[in-house]
């Protein structure tokens, strides 16, 4: 083991975006956006339990999202070399049999975000296929036209 990469996939997303746009597509700017207001909160939690002897390792979590249609995902990456080996103070180390923090923490902190997440990234592509099929405009006709005096005694 040496450096992390967790990908994190959202098949409930790929299959509901697929319902309503009717076909796959990748996300929009807004969509992404969307996402990335979960990321950063997540990428947040990641880093305030990561521990620090230095600070490089927790410095190094990054994440990105893949928008790519039927392969919505979260990437979750850490490039320091030893970063797959952390463990919490006081636990077994990865080489004597313990498990590597990351594992732990980031099934933890999905588990955590992840209804907030299909949340926002629900609504925004609601959004996104009402603007891109907006509802038919229906026109109401009237039944007998109105003499300006009977308009003004109904107070329109």
């Amino acid at each position: 083991m040496s450096r992390i990469d967790v990908t994190i996939k959202m098949p409930d997303m790929i299959a509901y975006l697929r319902k309503q746009h009717g076909s796959d597509r990748p996300l929009t700017p807004k969509e992404i956006a969307a996402l990335r207001v979960m990321g950063n909160e997540m990428l947040r939690v990641i880093k305030q339990n990561w521990p620090v002897d230095t600070g490089t390792s927790r410095g190094a979590w990054s994440y990105y999202v893949n928008p790519s249609p039927r392969a919505i995902a979260f990437v979750f990456t850490n490039r320091v070399w030893y970063s797959s080996w952390v463990t919490k103070r006081g636990e077994r180390t990865v080489k004597d049999g313990g498990a590597p923090l990351f594992r732990r923490l980031l099934t933890a902190v999905w588990n955590a975000g992840k209804p907030k997440t299909f949340r926002l990234l629900r609504e925004a592509i609601d959004k996104t296929e009402l603007a891109l099929n907006p509802p038919p405009l229906t026109l109401i006709q009237p039944t007998r036209n109105l003499s300006l005096i009977e308009l003004l005694q109904r107070g329109g």
